[in-house]
């Protein structure tokens, strides 16, 4: 009786995993959707690249200003 319900258990198991990818991977791709399709989506990934983009210039801004020996 043990064997059958030791199975069981484990063929629970196995759905569970599988349950929580299939919901894991739909969350992935609605936020995906989501951030490229939505106007506001959008406007938030224009603000990610503007800010990473000046933080790319202030650095290399910086660095020149140190290295300039006036």
């Amino acid at each position: 009786m043990t064997n059958v319900v030791d199975l069981y258990q484990l063929k629970s198991q196995k759905t569970d995993v599988q349950s929580f990818n299939y919901y894991k991977q739909e969350y992935i791709v609605g936020a995906l959707k989501e951030l490229f399709l939505t106007p506001e989506g959008l406007l938030s990934l224009g603000l990610f690249v503007f800010m990473i983009g000046m933080g790319i210039y202030l650095v290399k801004m910086f660095i020149s200003k140190m290295n300039n020996d006036q």
